[in-house]
């Protein structure tokens, strides 16, 4: 079997977790245990001769490397394509030129995908094959389009399937494969991926993402929000002091004067689809893809706020996009914006006498 592990999650166990993270508890969700220390704690349950590091952070491009050249497998159980691309880097630019294979797995709605990258000196990396990052508008997490449940746990064993033959030497790997499995009529197909590409800008025969310089390329900029769904944090560049945040409660007590809709303007930058399923009675929508254009609306709104000085108060549904709106909105000149600190989701949770469903 494998001696050791090294699991990295930074978000919290959450209720909704638990029907496809099956190895999460509902206590560790009530606790809201860290994931890392979760996992680790039914791995250690299960069997107690195995070693398991935690790392209770989200990974960063300042550690991915290190980490990969330090392990003999990477199991990629994300579901952001920025994390994907990180790890797939990571994995391929190894220390000495060695590249580690990364076990990948994907599961949303009724489908499931499985490959296995940079394991060969020929076979390719994840942006060999996916050289352009996807619209961000088809990348949805689990949370956020559903998925079923057993799916995941299916998708999870057949991810252990190929890191235990990679550990052992055994057998074929998928690399250079994919695996795509419908539930709903249970087909599994494997159709061949392309080879390395020499022109891949992480593996080919000059790249130019390397070991050097993979701490300073823009994942997020390529590849979008590089967060799971539980409120990762945005990257440091967005990341906001504390005089830019406030609680949940402190957004339902002393702005919303215990939830009414006459206190301090709210402005919610989720989807538009999101803010007609739930708002924040009075709250105005802009979605954060449309919020640069728009800034001189939200300046508008801050004329109209009560508080001394003008103050605005920005949501979304984790407390992501809301930072990265706040950092717009101040460096346009709007002074009082504020989010709320793990968005619409903390709030739903920490003050439930405001009956804002959870989602």
């Amino acid at each position: 079997g494998v001696g050791h592990l090294t699991l990295v999650d930074g978000d919290a166990v959450d209720a909704s977790n638990l029907h496809r993270q099956v190895i999460h508890t509902e206590q560790a969700a009530r606790a809201r245990t860290n994931k890392a220390a979760s996992a680790a704690a039914s791995c250690r349950a299960l069997n107690s001769t195995v070693e398991v590091t935690t790392i209770e952070s989200y990974l960063d491009a300042a550690s991915a490397a290190a980490l990969a050249d330090a392990h003999d497998v990477v199991v990629d159980c994300s579901d952001n394509a920025a994390t994907r691309y990180l790890l797939s880097d990571a994995c391929a630019a190894g220390l000495d030129h060695e590249r580690t294979p990364l076990v990948s797995a994907a599961a949303v709605g009724t489908d499931g995908q499985l490959s296995v990258y940079s394991a060969s000196a020929d076979s390719p990396c994840y942006r060999c094959v996916h050289p352009r990052a996807p619209a961000r508008a088809a990348c949805q997490s689990c949370s956020d389009a559903g998925v079923l449940g057993p799916l995941v746990g299916a998708m999870g064993a057949l991810q252990a399937l190929e890191a235990v033959k990679l550990c052992a030497g055994i057998g074929r790997s998928l690399a250079g494969r994919l695996v795509l499995l419908d539930g709903l009529d249970l087909s599994i197909m494997t159709v061949k991926l392309r080879k390395r590409s020499e022109d891949c800008a992480a593996c080919g025969s000059s790249p130019s993402i390397t070991r050097a310089s993979i701490q300073a390329y823009d994942y997020e900029g390529f590849a979008g929000p590089a967060h799971d769904r539980g409120g990762a944090p945005v990257d440091a560049a967005c990341a906001l002091g504390a005089d830019e945040r406030i609680s949940a409660r402190e957004f339902h007590e002393d702005l919303l004067g215990g939830g009414g809709s006459d206190g301090v303007p709210v402005l919610d930058v989720r989807s538009a689809e999101q803010f007609a399923m739930a708002s924040v009675p009075g709250s105005i929508s802009i979605p954060f893809e449309q919020l640069a254009g728009r800034c001189d609306e939200a300046a508008a709104l801050v004329a109209q706020s009560p508080s001394p000085g003008g103050r605005l108060v920005v949501v979304c549904r984790r407390g992501n996009d809301s930072q990265r709106a706040v950092r717009l909105l101040r460096a346009a000149g709007v002074a009082g914006a504020v989010d709320v600190r793990g968005g619409l989701a903390a709030y739903a949770d920490e003050v439930p006498a405001a009956g804002f469903p959870s989602y």
